[in-house]
């Protein structure tokens, strides 16, 4: 058994061993080892137009203009530099906060006191420190820190002047922070070519950045074209405000090493935050800008030997190996080649040529071939070519007797080039187009061309020759043609030189700024249904940089809500992002307006390297509202005095069941006349109680039916609208009446906007079809409010008669009890719908002429379901976390081993701590 413990121990010793190296496995940090990258800044917090430099006014003068970005009153004065001056009242501007940031403030003051103010700007503002006092010939600098408290969002930064004086250089936010990028023009050349490189430091704080200086680090393999044995470029670039940036641009030369290479160009901007700029300097350090060399090869040629047997060397001085080289000998007229040999070649042979090829000849090498031939002797010309870029082309021919020495290469006689171009004018970044042409000529050309500063040229295409690094070698015949493409750099005018050894030819293009856009697109809400009262509504917006200029401090406002939430503040061209603006509660007055909400939303930013900010937009935003549905119904009782048997009193409740507030609301019947209503206005659901002045009764045998109208103003209407009419049958004035309590109505259940007829009992009047002896249903006869479909349809006139004569059968059949003659007379309603419902109103006519309302209009509203609101946008659903790789994994494996681990280790002790089994 004790081998068997042991291989047991051992393989618990294994699986704990497996165990860690999982644990070490599934940490992130050595799978991915951390790397140095680029220098960002977070969200910045700052001021706009800190210096008052706009609107810029003439120098001399003094403007009371309202600066952008600050509200209050101020004045700008021009001497020199632009400055505020402030006399009286408060100076400000809100910004976008974060709970807890410290936030640094500071500003140039002269003249009379002065509070510098922070807080919400809901609440109350707090000094900070103590009030600024100076003299009005002498600028003092202050400065300070504060911490946004819990909970507020948006801070205000104030200037309160207590006595005349002046600011400038204010700003408040996030301390300095700068960006450093470095472009270069061509990420593929050769050597001997040219690169335009250009650093820019961009300060994306929100406090000046002081002492900036840019330093470029020159990579190897290049030489610096204005300083050839400078190693490091450096720019000061003072103080940046807040959005600024300074831009450090050089040219460089290929060196002939870096072939084959990628060279690798960084540079650092160092600056200060701090107020007086002494201290340390941090330093933002720039991205990696990197360009191919494609290998160049330098191949040479020489013969020698005499006339019928001669040897060919072909070398390469590097830096690069030549790839398919190719050596090729022609032989003169009666010479003719009998036999080619190089040891490490394949060679080939005509009657009058020799070839050659080489796969690859290394840097330092050479290549020999041996040539015999018969005949006449006689000049051959031999050649080197290969698939590598050659560095100095010229020596790769020769032409001479075999045995003699090389015959001087002729001067070559230059041609006249022209240079045109076919796009005069460009925007910055963009691409020019330019051709140069050389006429036919008998000799070899060779053209150079020279950018000016600010242009780059990244392509050239020849129909006849060899371009390669600036230089344009054309061979004898016919004329040739280049095509070149170049970058716009910078702004302004850009020109190229082209030289052949005559007179240069140069031409000029223009480049303008740069063409800073923005458009701002509303985007359509995934939940389309209109909105109603307490619904929320969200406006989004998708913003695209559709220019070729980067935008910074991007933000989204609209009329409606302000300030939308943007997930970046800087937009690359071409680069889109959605903002979303604060969700808004629909009110009634939305609803009564019965027009579709709408907002009015622009983008503001600034292009870069700009001053100030440009305006994009607006464009209109909306979001549909529910229909309005102006509605009322009447809900009418008419009992008999306990006083006078000939005297009725009629009694309305009005309701309103539709989705807008209607005002001047009133009652008109035909047999009671004008009524008195306890309300005008009455809200959705809504209802009051109208009564008119008591009735007299008609002579015995006339059954009168008061017909009544509910008369109403919708919010966007400018005279009334009549609803009805609405029937009330009066009681046969025959009938004894007896004291009773006023009829009441019940309200309407909360919510759904319904009117329940009055309940069966005491001092209550009843439909009538309950006062006909019909079944009640069980809704009612418990007082509870019946549902829409068993709502007793409203009384017509013939349906009054027909009551009224039911009546008069019950006297002639004989003297009825006490208490059944004090019995409450019937009462008539309107079945009132549910909101959103057909309301359950009598067919429209034309009202009674007894009426006293002139020419009223008669509706019944259209049926309408309100559907019920959801969130317009869902919450993105984050994509899930897979289990391989996962904490969770991790755990899971170390527990299934650790129990293995400790099964194994158990079973090598049985026997030891408790007894086997014989």
């Amino acid at each position: 058994m004790v081998p068997w413990v042991a291989l047991s121990r051992w393989m618990a010793v294994i699986m704990m061993a497996a165990v860690l190296y999982v644990v070490g496995a599934a940490d992130p940090l050595d799978q991915h080892p951390v790397e140095a990258a680029q220098s960002t800044c977070a969200a910045p917090v700052a001021l706009r137009n800190g210096d008052f430099e706009s609107p810029l006014i003439a120098d001399g003068s003094v403007a009371a203009v309202p600066p952008p970005g600050w509200k209050g009153p101020v004045t700008l004065r021009r001497d020199g530099t632009q400055h505020a001056e402030l006399t009286a009242g408060t100076l400000y501007q809100d910004v976008t906060t974060v709970p807890g940031q410290t936030l640094h403030w500071e500003l140039r003051h002269r003249g009379g006191a002065l509070a510098v103010l922070i807080g919400s700007p809901t609440g109350t503002l707090e000094r900070q420190g103590d009030e600024l006092t100076g003299t009005t010939a002498r600028w003092a600098t202050y400065a300070g820190a504060y911490t946004v408290p819990e909970d507020q969002t948006r801070t205000r930064f104030a200037l309160r002047a207590a006595a005349p004086g002046s600011v400038d250089a204010v700003s408040f936010g996030t301390p300095a922070c700068l960006v450093t990028t470095t472009a270069v023009s061509e990420q593929k050349s050769q050597v001997k070519g040219l690169l335009s490189y250009a650093v820019t430091a961009r300060n994306a704080g929100g406090n000046p950045a002081r002492r900036t200086e840019i330093i470029a680090g020159v990579p190897d393999g290049v030489t610096p074209v204005d300083a050839p044995r400078a190693r490091t470029l450096r720019a000061d670039a003072g103080v940046l405000e807040p959005g600024a940036s300074h831009t450090l641009t050089y040219q460089v030369r290929i060196d002939p090493e870096a072939a084959g290479t990628t060279i690798e160009a960084t540079a650092t901007a160092a600056y200060a935050t701090s107020l007086a700029g002494v201290g340390e300097r941090l330093v933002s350090t720039s991205n990696e800008a990197g360009t191919w060399v494609e290998p160049a090869a330098d191949l040479t040629v020489d013969l020698t030997g005499d006339p019928t047997e001669f040897t060919v060397t072909t070398g390469n001085e590097g830096p690069s190996d030549a790839d398919e080289v190719r050596v090729t000998a022609d032989l003169p007229d009666g010479l003719t080649a009998v036999s080619a040999t190089s040891p490490q070649g394949t060679c080939a042979l005509t009657s009058d040529a020799v070839e050659c090829d080489y796969r690859t000849l290394p840097a330092g090498e050479t290549r020999e071939l041996t040539v015999t031939a018969v005949g006449t002797p006689g000049a051959v010309s031999v050649t080197a070519t290969s698939a590598t870029a050659e560095l100095t082309p010229t020596d790769n021919t020769v032409n001479r007797k075999t045995g003699s020495a090389p015959p001087r290469d002729p001067a070559p006689r230059p041609a006249a080039v022209t240079l045109t171009t076919t796009t005069p004018t460009v925007v910055r970044d963009d691409t020019a187009h330019f051709r140069a042409t050389v006429p036919a000529s008998p000799s070899a050309t060779t053209v150079r061309f020279t950018p000016g500063e600010g242009l780059a040229v990244t392509a050239a295409t020849p129909d006849r020759g060899i371009y390669r690094n600036g230089e344009w070698t054309v061979p004898a015949g016919a004329a040739a043609h280049l095509d070149l493409t170049a970058i716009a750099l910078t702004a302004g005018p850009l020109s190229l030189t082209a030289s052949s050894g005559g007179a240069p030819d140069t031409v000029t293009v223009t480049a303008s700024p740069g063409n800073a856009s923005l458009s701002v697109a509303v985007v359509a809400p995934r939940d389309p249904r209109p909105a109603d009262v307490g619904d929320t509504v969200r406006f989004r917006y998708r913003v695209t940089n559709d220019g070729n200029e980067p935008m910074d401090s991007v933000t989204v406002t609209d009329t409606l809500l302000g300030p939308a939430t943007c997930p970046a503040t800087t937009l690359a061209p071409g680069a889109t992002m959605t903002c979303e603006a604060a969700p808004y509660e629909v009110t009634r007055a939305d609803v009564d307006a019965g027009t579709p909400l709408t907002t009015i939303v622009s983008a503001e930013a600034y292009p870069s390297g700009a001053a100030e900010p440009s305006l994009f937009g607006p464009t209109t935003a909306e979001a549909p509202i529910v229909t309005a549905r102006p509605a009322l119904t009447v809900t009418s009782t008419a009992t008999l005095s306990p006083r006078s048997a000939d005297t009725i009193h009629y009694s309305y409740v009005v309701h309103n069941i539709g989705n807008q507030t209607m005002r001047a609301v009133h009652v008109t019947g035909s047999a009671a006349g004008r009524a008195t209503c306890a309300a005008t206005t009455l809200a959705p659901g809504e209802s009051t109680t109208c009564t008119p002045a008591p009735h007299r009764m008609p002579p015995a045998g006339d059954f009168p039916t008061d017909r009544a109208y509910a008369y109403g103003t919708a919010p966007d209407a400018t005279a009334a609208t009549a609803y009805g009419p609405f029937l009330t049958t009066t009681p046969d004035p025959a009938l004894p009446t007896a004291p009773q309590s006023p009829a009441t109505t019940t309200p309407p259940a909360q919510g759904t906007g319904q009117t329940a007829p009055p309940a069966q009992g005491s001092g209550h009047t009843v439909p009538p079809a309950q006062a006909a002896g019909q079944a009640v249903p069980p809704a009612q006869a418990a007082g509870q409010n019946p549902p829409p479909d068993q709502l007793a349809p409203p009384l017509s006139a013939t349906a009054g008669r027909d009551a009224a004569q039911e009546t008069r059968s019950r006297e002639t059949a004989g003297p009825q009890p006490r208490s059944a003659a004090r019995a409450p007379a019937p009462l008539a309603t309107t079945a009132v719908p549910a909101r959103g419902a057909a309301p359950q109103v009598s067919k429209p006519s034309t009202p009674d002429p007894s009426v006293p309302n002139p020419t009223p209009t008669v509706i019944t509203p259209p049926p309408a379901t309100v559907p019920p609101r959801t969130q317009a946008w869902a919450d993105a659903v984050p994509e899930p976390v897979p289990f391989s790789g996962s904490p969770l994994a991790t755990l899971s494996v170390l527990g299934l081993a650790l129990i293995i681990g400790g099964l194994i280790v158990l079973g090598s002790y049985r026997g030891r701590w408790w007894p086997r089994r014989r």
